[in-house]
């Protein structure tokens, strides 16, 4: 069983343009929320990259420590966010390593991504209560053998249908979420569920109970429930996802979360000019606009001389 992330929800038409570019950028950020005006050029008229794009998300990411690493860390996140009047769920673990080259090991750089998404309800009994139906989950492995970043060939991960997995998450007054219930059906044997719950008097300890097919309950302490719970989440107004990857004197190298859902990420690939874009950078917890090119999405190279911060 894939534990849960610990406590922390995109694809354009290319128009064709008339005359000069204007661009407009605009960046408010508050406790809970942040927002912006986020607009590119391609060649004439003025377009928004998205005037519909907002999520909440809750993040956290921490630090591999390893001899064989020369830097390092995994990310994981849960991404809400409303698309076309459905509400829907995002939950991510991703992967960044640089092998150090020591010992027997060929210098590479590995990044890996693990995607489950699918619609989310909130109970309508407990308001900080949501269930979680994951109809698919992807997948993205890339590996560079150099000291530079891997080519990305396929903007696309590789996407599994799943239709057996439900996951419960209980948000506290703080805002916080924490995963309390998964339940997986196992054809020939019935519905698996394991319930997480906070126990103790003086001190509250995570404990799990495994109940099986036949509703037989047993204690389960196989969990790593240090990544089941996440802070209390971001929320974003067009404003662009991403999280730091690699930095150097020069520029930076971000790893892009989300994009609007309408983005046609071949043509965003395609087209090589530079556009100023509204990001937030989840790693520093910052809003700041750039201009980016978008050639080896989702990873993303910016210039630190064009950054603007508000």
């Amino acid at each position: 069983m894939q534990s849960v992330l610990k406590f922390s929800k995109l694809v354009f038409i290319p128009f064709r343009f008339y005359a000069s570019v204007l661009v407009i950028a605009g960046i408010s950020l508050s406790f809970f929320r942040c927002g912006s005006i986020l607009e590119f050029r391609t060649t004439g008229d003025i377009q928004r990259f998205s005037d519909n794009y907002a999520s909440q998300i809750f993040f956290v990411s921490n630090p591999f420590v390893s001899p064989y690493y020369s830097s390092g860390f995994q990310a994981r996140y849960i991404i809400l966010h409303n698309h076309s009047g459905k509400e829907e769920m995002i939950q991510g673990i991703l992967k960044y390593l640089e092998l150090s080259g020591k010992s027997d090991q060929l210098e590479r750089i590995l990044l890996e991504v693990v995607e489950w998404k699918g619609p989310f309800t909130r109970s309508s009994n407990d308001r900080h209560k949501i269930e979680f139906i994951p109809k698919t989950v992807s997948k993205r492995s890339e590996i560079s053998y150099t000291k530079a970043l891997p080519e990305i060939q396929n903007p696309n991960p590789k996407i599994e249908r799943i239709d057996s997995l439900k996951r419960e998450f209980a948000i506290s007054e703080e805002g916080a979420i924490r995963e309390i219930e998964e339940s997986r059906i196992i054809p020939g044997i019935g519905t698996l569920r394991w319930r997480h719950t906070l126990r103790g008097i003086l001190a509250k300890v995570m404990q799990t109970e495994f109940i099986g097919a036949n509703g037989a309950v047993s204690s389960s302490r196989d969990y790593d429930y240090e990544s089941m719970e996440y802070p209390a989440s971001i929320g974003l107004t067009k404003t662009i996802p991403i999280l730091t990857i690699r930095k150097t004197e020069s520029h930076t190298d971000y790893y892009c979360l989300d994009l609007p859902s309408d983005t046609d990420l071949q043509s965003l690939r395609k087209n090589e000019m530079k556009k100023s874009v509204s990001f937030y950078d989840l790693t520093a917890n910052k809003p700041f606009t750039a201009m980016a090119n978008f050639k080896n999405y989702p990873i993303i190279r910016i210039s630190n001389e064009k950054v603007q911060t508000p």
